[in-house]
């Protein structure tokens, strides 16, 4: 199973992804998630950030020591 293979889960900040995708992850055993902006401008680059950080929370994701790089399971 691709949640239980240590890649990592990308949110986009952009088209966020669904809270069901999110905690299927979690639930199936994805231990990380990332982020990413896919920005086709300078000015769009990390847009959303704010919201897309939140969800990832609310599922139980955590930052390591860079909030912007790879986030882990909370437990």
């Amino acid at each position: 199973m691709t949640a239980e293979s240590g890649r990592a889960l990308e949110i986009s900040t952009r088209l966020p992804l669904h809270s069901t995708i999110l905690r299927w992850w979690r639930e199936e055993g994805g231990q990380a998630v990332t982020f990413g902006s896919d920005a086709h401008m300078p000015s769009a680059v990390a847009q959303g950030f704010k919201e897309a950080a939140h969800m990832a929370e609310a599922h139980g994701f955590r930052p390591g020591k860079d909030l912007l790089g790879i986030w882990g399971r909370a437990d």
